[in-house]
């Protein structure tokens, strides 16, 4: 019974270290995370230099949307395209 209990306490520290460095790693990747966003934010800015807001698809792309979803569906037509 001895080795039982000797087992099982073994299985719940190796169990709760897992589980202690599982949360260390998700909390330092969140704070790695924040510090990268507020030290280097993303450009929002086109081809030209011209800032451009975050809900806007470049031309590019959105005609490439276009020709995908003209080969899918022959006949249909895209009114509004938006970032989600």
């Amino acid at each position: 019974m001895d080795s039982i209990s000797t087992a099982l306490m073994l299985m719940g520290v190796g169990m709760g270290t897992v589980f202690i460095i599982l949360l260390f790693v998700i909390y330092f990747s969140k704070l790695i995370i924040v510090t990268i966003n507020r030290m280097a934010p993303e450009d929002h800015s086109d081809e030209n230099g011209n800032h451009r807001p975050n809900d806007t698809i470049p031309p590019r792309v959105a005609s490439i949307i276009g020709q995908a979803v003209s080969q899918v569906a022959p006949g249909s037509k895209i009114n509004n395209i938006k970032k989600l």
